[in-house]
């Protein structure tokens, strides 16, 4: 499930607008990823502004999507 999570987090990446993300522990389908780049807000091209919120939105619902055994994404600011 590891390695689902990490191509996941990949390919999630980009549509971040310059934030990024780490995973630090997977343990019964609970996800725990680092959030970098305290960003107030940012532009994305095609989604108009982004506050953290809807990044930390995007993450969760990617992943679930994408690794189907994922039941929970916690974000560590």
């Amino acid at each position: 499930m590891r390695e689902k999570v990490e191509e996941a987090l990949a390919r999630i990446r980009p549509k971040l607008g310059g934030a990024d993300i780490q995973l630090i522990d997977i343990n019964e389908g609970i996800v725990t990823v680092q959030y970098f780049k305290q960003l107030a807000a940012c532009q994305v091209k095609g989604r108009g502004l982004m506050t953290k919120d809807i990044v930390f939105e995007i993450i969760e619902e990617q992943l679930k999507k994408e690794v189907p055994e994922v039941k929970e994404v916690i974000i560590i600011r």
